[in-house]
């Protein structure tokens, strides 16, 4: 089996860009209580922020803070 090489801060940033754009466009034209009725919308959604979430907690702190 091959080992993987580490992530870099600039994949993750492409992560959460990617997933940025596809929230957009997933809950376009939508209001707040179609949102909410849209149980399939609403979970993609929630998975798409799991994802900004995750890629943000992994991005280093060196590159978050500028040094």
């Amino acid at each position: 089996m091959s080992k993987r090489l580490p992530r870099t801060n600039a994949e993750y940033l492409r992560d959460i860009l990617d997933a940025t754009t596809k929230l957009k466009e997933l809950i376009q034209g939508m209001d707040y209580e179609s949102f909410q009725e849209d149980w399939r919308t609403y979970h993609a959604a929630f998975s798409l922020l799991e994802i900004i979430g995750e890629a943000s907690g992994r991005i280093t702190a060196e590159f978050q803070h500028g040094t």
